[in-house]
């Protein structure tokens, strides 16, 4: 299936909708979605992510819990976020911490990616901004709008079940 919008020179936003909608309903691109009654095949993982944008750090963290009985884990993770990226952010958008709370979110599946495929996940975020963008995909900032398409990319290239608190 493919989409087509004619006349979006303007509308640059109806160009990255086409693109992100092409991507997701190519056939054979995502496993069909399960729905699971009882139990979950797998156990889920809990997910926390955070971010700070401040004058002495500026970066994305991480904590994760997987509650497997055969392999109970907790993996944490840091990382200062580069210059160029969060100039390119404050660039484009003037709340740059939305857009690092929700790249927090985007990395922590990257991080995490095939211990997370097919299994429950329950995502905590502490920006609402960017708590929102995980549940709809959408934001009224291209900017922040293009990070969650890329998360809800991964969420569905991953066959994750996702609740986000």
């Amino acid at each position: 299936m493919s989409l087509t919008v004619s006349h979006t020179s303007h509308l640059p936003e109806l160009k990255d909708m086409q693109y992100f909608l092409n991507i997701i309903l190519e056939k054979g691109m995502r496993p069909s979605r399960k729905i699971t009654l009882g139990a979950p095949a797998r156990p889920h993982v809990l997910i926390w992510t955070d971010a700070c944008d401040d004058n002495e750090y500026r970066g994305l963290g991480l904590v994760s819990v997987d509650t497997d009985d055969s392999s109970p884990h907790c993996t944490m993770s840091a990382v200062v976020c580069p210059p160029w990226l969060l100039a390119t952010f404050k660039a484009q958008c003037s709340w740059v911490i939305w857009v690092l709370e929700m790249l927090a979110g985007l990395c922590g599946l990257l991080t995490l990616g095939q211990e997370l495929r097919g299994r429950p996940v329950y995502f905590f975020c502490d920006n609402t901004a960017a708590w929102s963008s995980m549940i709809t995909g959408y934001s009224s900032s291209k900017t922040m709008a293009r990070v969650s398409a890329l998360f809800h990319l991964f969420v569905a290239a991953l066959d994750i079940d996702l609740w986000v608190e």
